[in-house]
């Protein structure tokens, strides 16, 4: 069983997003709250600590040996969600284009509006809230449509582009 996980930690790691983690022979379910997990990056430490760490858990699995359970946890980080700056004149122009298409026609390069979102995650928290319908604005039916096709990608590349273009 232990070389399984081996030979799943190596070809989980070639991926630097996703880490395998586990613990072996485990009475019962709810000691995995407190339980130190063992593989990868998580050695010494305990779901929560990798939570905390900005990993979150992509994939859980359990399977039961001589009345114990094995819980194998797959971790991907969060960290990846991260906006960065555009740099290349390509990106501007994907970022253009992203923006022409899905936000201009109601948001224009003037509308201080888009300016109010100083972190990503709160832009991309009101996006979730237009593609969920839970904003009752005039003009949020223009808006839900639009939610729900932006991709996170995209959706970070619209964020940069108007953080790069709107704020001069």
């Amino acid at each position: 069983m232990r070389v399984f996980f081996y030979i799943l930690l190596f070809v989980i790691s070639l991926n630097a997003k996703a880490i395998l983690c586990y613990k072996e022979a485990v009475t019962t379910p709810s000691m995995m709250k407190t339980a130190i997990l063992e593989g990868d990056e998580c050695v010494g430490k305990t779901i929560k600590n990798m939570l905390d760490d900005g990993w979150f858990v992509k994939d859980i699995q359990t399977n039961k040996t001589n009345e114990k359970l094995n819980f194998v946890y797959i971790f991907v980080n969060n960290k990846q969600n991260i906006a960065k700056p555009i740099k290349l004149k390509t990106d501007k122009k994907i970022a253009k284009k992203l923006f022409d298409t899905r936000c201009k026609r109601c948001h224009k390069k003037s509308d201080k509006d888009l300016l109010k979102y100083k972190k990503f995650d709160d832009f991309q928290h009101r996006l979730s809230q237009y593609a969920r319908d839970e904003i009752s604005s005039n003009n949020a039916y223009l808006m839900s449509p639009v939610a729900k096709s932006v991709t996170q990608d995209d959706a970070k590349i619209i964020y940069n582009y108007i953080k790069d273009n709107l704020e001069n």
